[in-house]
């Protein structure tokens, strides 16, 4: 008795997709992970770094600044302590930076700053160098002086030889006040002509306009001359009054034409 093997079908394969394999593994993943942390904490650090230091140069530069500018100002005038007006122009100094421009002016003093490490400045007032001095006979007007550069200041100065001298157009002006090149321009000249003559026969000068000026003499003589060509006429007055043949006694002298007037 044969036995038949039985009939065994093969098993058919599931059509199963094959498994995509990962594109990264889980281990590089979790170290480029790690790596980003790093640099993000990196960055973080650098940051904070540079704010830090900025915030403390920051904080220096004020420390500084504060501790090198000017808290104390020493005003002098001349030899003297500042009055309050000075003291109040010195002190707007107070507050700058020690390393900043400290220069000071003023219309007609002189000023010189010098610097007192750490934080203190010496300010200097000098009296300005004077032309020469007016004596105003008005009542309430004071002497004032005429300076170098043509300023009028407070300050009355030594006129030496020169005879009184009266401006009536300066006596309206102010303190401070500068006058016209031409007027100072004048007074160069003029005093530059009388210095090289004989003055004492003048008495007084009186300015009482561009076109007027007065020459009081010794035997009630006068003089009139404009201050255009102030040095042509001071120089014929000087020959007229060396002229023996001329009688001035009591009379006037006019120099403003080209032969001078006797009347």
């Amino acid at each position: 008795m044969k036995f038949s093997q039985p009939h065994i079908l093969p098993r058919k394969k599931k059509n199963i997709p094959p498994r995509e394999k990962p594109i990264v593994h889980e281990r590089v993943l979790r170290f480029a992970e790690i790596e980003d942390k790093k640099r993000r904490r990196s960055r973080f650090v650098k940051f904070a770094l540079v704010v830090g230091l900025s915030l403390s140069a920051l904080v220096g530069v004020v420390c500084l600044y504060s501790f090198f500018s000017v808290k104390h100002v020493v005003c002098m005038m001349e030899s003297q302590t500042c009055d309050d007006q000075l003291t109040r122009v010195a002190r707007t100094l107070l507050g700058k930076s020690m390393f900043s421009n400290i220069a000071l002016s003023h219309p007609y003093l002189s000023v010189r700053t010098q610097r007192q490490w750490p934080n203190g400045v010496r300010v200097q007032f000098s009296k300005p160098q004077l032309l020469l001095t007016f004596t105003p006979t008005e009542d309430g007007i004071a002497p004032f002086s005429l300076t170098m550069t043509g300023v009028i200041v407070q300050f009355v100065g030594s006129g030496g030889s020169l005879p009184p001298i009266r401006d009536q157009r300066l006596e309206e002006k102010q303190i401070g006040d500068r006058v016209d090149d031409k007027t100072l321009s004048f007074y160069q000249s003029l005093l530059s002509v009388l210095s090289k003559l004989n003055s004492t026969q003048i008495t007084a000068i009186l300015v009482s306009d561009e076109n007027t000026v007065t020459f009081s003499l010794d035997e009630n003589t006068r003089a009139i001359a404009d201050m255009t060509h102030i040095r042509e006429q001071i120089q014929s007055l000087q020959m007229l009054l060396l002229s023996p043949v001329v009688d001035r006694k009591g009379k006037t002298i006019d120099l403003r034409f080209e032969n001078p007037v006797v009347k």
